[in-house]
């Protein structure tokens, strides 16, 4: 399935694709699909996605780049991905890291020859 995006919405969209902003739109954009958020209609919404994408963060270890302002300013974007509920992307959030964890186990168990 493919990941399809507008930003036609959103105000002073054009400046959204040029150079100094489209990294930070195109990141935003797959990101939707990570948070399971798939409009910026509202800040209420934008401080949604931030939560998520800061938890995965967390997570994965890596580096928070997107900021409360940075979706702020894209509210109006819209993808075709499915918006869930907290409680449902925190269970699919925590499956997935279980999931890894238990792989992780496995991998050092057979490590040890076990």
């Amino acid at each position: 399935m493919s990941l399809d995006w507008s930003i036609g919405k959103c105000a002073n969209w054009q400046e959204l694709k040029e150079d100094a902003e489209w990294p930070t739109t195109n990141a935003i954009i797959w990101w939707c699909m990570g948070t399971d958020v798939g409009t910026l209609k509202s800040q209420g919404q934008c401080e949604e996605w931030l939560a998520r994408y800061l938890f995965a963060c967390k997570l994965d270890g890596s580096e928070p780049k997107i900021t409360l302002a940075d979706l702020i300013r894209r509210i109006g974007l819209s993808t075709n991905v499915s918006t869930m509920t907290r409680s449902q992307w925190l269970k699919k959030a925590m499956t997935i890291a279980m999931q890894q964890a238990d792989c992780e186990v496995r991998a050092q168990a057979k490590e040890m020859g076990r």
